[in-house]
């Protein structure tokens, strides 16, 4: 068992300093551990995703525009590019924060 331990730390570890691609395996038993490990891989792909989509956007930061009213703290329009980039519609991005 202090192997399977050994092996979540460093998978955390990996997680924590950006290497999303990196993966464990879960055992044939599938115990409570193993369903550690299936939602720490769930959360490394949602991470990846993230960062990909931060790394786009702010790539392709000088054709993206969001145009963001203080007064109503949301965001009043965006282009074509800002849309793809976050995954949104013109809709949906006016319906969003600055937080969000």
């Amino acid at each position: 068992m202090d192997i399977r331990f050994e092996q979540i730390q460093n998978f955390l570890i990996q997680l924590a300093t950006g290497n999303f691609d990196y993966e464990i395996t879960p055992s044939q038993a599938l115990d409570e551990i193993d369903a550690l490990i299936i939602g720490i891989n769930m959360l490394g792909q949602e991470l990846k995703s993230s960062q990909e989509k931060h790394v786009a956007l702010f790539e392709y930061s000088g054709d993206a525009i969001l145009i963001y009213s203080a007064a109503s703290n949301t965001f009043v329009d965006s282009n074509e590019m800002a849309t793809v980039l976050l995954g949104h519609t013109k809709e949906d991005i006016r319906l969003l924060t600055i937080v969000d």
